[in-house]
């Protein structure tokens, strides 16, 4: 079964707390940010003392950043990294990765005290929004071989520009 078939099976909400029901289709939102995270550096750190990490010195005022890319594409953490699994986020799957529980491995949103403070709305948004769009429409690529390619900007983009996406009302 197809991710967009699968997806607009399940993903029907009538309320905010249907959301939580919502196992396979959060997962796919996940999977796909793990797979591709939009701000693929958090906020960059300056170290406020000399320091020691894993086995490296940093000195004191040292700028450091964080590669999602890395982190959430590493094989140390993931099984299969660059397969599109959303399974890996639902715990009673086979697939079910620890990572993908653990707030410092996994969290496009960032960790701690300069984490996104719209994280909360921002799930909230997608989910809502995505699941009323896969119950409304399908969605057709207008070229069948297109093959994401990003680019990094700001932000993660689709190299040369996005796709034309063909849409069409569900007959209800």
């Amino acid at each position: 079964m197809d991710l967009q078939k699968k997806n607009k099976e399940e993903a029907v909400i009538s309320s905010a707390e249907e959301i939580e029901n919502l196992t396979y289709f959060i997962a796919a939102i996940k999977e796909s940010q793990r797979f591709y995270p939009i701000a693929p550096y958090p906020a960059p750190r300056c170290s406020l003392e000399d320091t020691q990490l894993g086995g490296y010195f940093i000195p004191k005022g040292t700028i450091s950043l964080i590669s999602f890319i890395y982190l959430f594409n590493s094989e140390e953490y993931w099984r299969e990294p660059r397969k599109f699994r959303p399974e890996r986020f639902i715990s009673d799957s086979e697939w079910f990765e620890k990572s993908s529980v653990n707030p410092w491995i996994f969290n496009p949103f960032g960790q701690g005290p300069r984490s996104c403070i719209g994280e909360n709305l921002a799930w909230r948004e997608t989910i809502v929004i995505l699941a009323t769009f896969l119950h409304r429409y399908d969605f057709e690529l207008s070229d069948k071989n297109w093959k994401y390619e990003p680019e990094q900007k700001l932000a993660l983009r689709p190299k040369g520009g996005i796709l034309d996406v063909f849409v069409k009302l569900r007959s209800q």
